[in-house]
């Protein structure tokens, strides 16, 4: 028996393509916010091994660090490959470059804040211990050549399309900005860099996300806007976001992080990552059934269908 292509009937291919985009779509988000629960679970773990640290960022150095690193690169693919349109896509794009660097730049250690790391810093300061360097060295290269690969790539894929190219210029731009900084400062500043880029990439980081909220609280498209609930939750989380970076810079710039009995700077990171598992929760919920989710509002897709219907009648 000879079998022919007429012998077959494929699937209609807008609903399989339709599928497939829904489907990667959603494994996408659900990494996302998978790799915020990866931390949670691994610096809880390493608690039990090691002890409660001054931050979230010290587990760096405990058992904690694969997890750690790995989930934080995860997070970064995912804002890339889902960040939306417009400013949104300017801030998730910053967002996701910057999450590897609180991955790959460790921390500055104070000697005895992690048990059996041993610090060979100027005594009354904190640095990122000797033997950690060389690791830091080759995350950093290989993060700049890869990234500058991207920015490069990209321009030529979308140039010669207008429309595309003028949607993500913006986010080029802020792409080539961004590692311009890191390879100069790498450069030029190396003690500078190891000293102040994690916390400046984590304070930074969350500021961004909470500027996607404050601007999805207004975000308005065909007519739809979310709701007043919506619109609350949103401008809740990126409140939550601005008081938690002032109150870790002031508690580390103040010096302050003996004088307390809880590690103020572990519960401000702690919250800083609820925060952002709320605010994603709060985007993937209402997309979630959605063939182009890109296009549906928080709290407003019912809204629209009604709408729909009772135009039709």
């Amino acid at each position: 028996m000879h079998l022919h292509r007429r012998d077959f009937t494929p699937p209609p291919p807008n609903l399989t393509d339709q599928a497939s985009l829904q489907r990667t779509y959603r494994y996408l988000r659900l990494g996302v916010g998978g790799t915020v629960v990866l931390i949670f679970v691994a610096v809880a773990v390493a608690m039990v091994q090691v002890g409660v640290l001054s931050s979230v960022s010290a587990y760096f150095y405990t058992p904690a660090r694969t997890v750690f690193v790995g989930a934080l690169i995860a997070a970064s693919l995912g804002l890339l490959a889902i960040s939306g349109t417009g400013l949104e896509r300017a801030l998730l794009v910053a967002a996701g470059l910057l999450a590897p660097l609180i991955a790959l730049v460790p921390t500055p250690l104070i000697p005895g804040s992690v048990p059996g790391i041993a610090i060979d810093c100027v005594p009354g300061n904190s640095c990122v211990p000797s033997a950690y360097r060389p690791d830091v060295a080759n995350g950093i290269s290989t993060y700049l050549v890869v990234s500058v690969v991207m920015v490069v790539a990209a321009f030529f894929i979308f140039k010669g399309r207008n429309h595309e190219f003028q949607a993500v210029r913006s986010s080029l731009l802020a792409a080539s900005g961004l590692l311009l900084l890191v390879a100069l400062m790498w450069v030029l500043a190396r003690e500078a860099f190891l000293q102040y880029t994690h916390v400046t990439a984590a304070i930074v980081f969350f500021l961004a996300i909470g500027t996607v909220a404050v601007a999805k609280a207004f975000e308005h498209h065909h007519g739809i806007r979310p709701t007043k609930e919506y619109q609350r939750l949103y401008w809740l989380i990126a409140a939550g976001f601005l008081l938690d970076a002032v109150v870790a810079i002031a508690v580390i710039s103040g010096g302050w992080l003996e004088a307390l009995a809880v590690p103020p700077v572990l519960v401000c990171e702690l919250v800083a990552l609820a925060l952002f598992l709320l605010y994603w929760i709060l985007q993937s919920f209402p997309r979630w059934d959605a063939q182009n989710p890109e296009l549906v509002f928080p709290g407003s897709l019912i809204a629209a269908k009604m709408g729909q219907q009772g135009r039709s009648l």
